[in-house]
């Protein structure tokens, strides 16, 4: 089921790294390299309708889900 975004701001966040380093009250310093992976791996298929993250359990797939549905107006 598809998520559908009442979002209607202007907001330019550059990736989802840099929207990550840029919340001020964070208590991740950041992400790991695993994850930084993931997310350029995204970026590249932005376009695409169809998007799933595979990675194992306990390497941080809820923060990058969490950047990647803010990025995409869904949070």
């Amino acid at each position: 089921m598809a998520f559908k975004s009442n979002y209607q701001g202007g907001a330019s966040i550059e990736s989802p790294e840099a929207l990550l380093l840029d919340l001020r009250n964070r208590k991740v310093e950041g992400i790991l390299s695993h994850q930084a992976d993931v997310l350029r791996v995204y970026q590249n298929k932005l376009k695409s309708s169809d998007v799933a993250m595979e990675l194992p359990t306990g390497s941080g797939k809820t923060l990058i889900g969490l950047l990647v549905g803010h990025i995409g107006g869904v949070c």
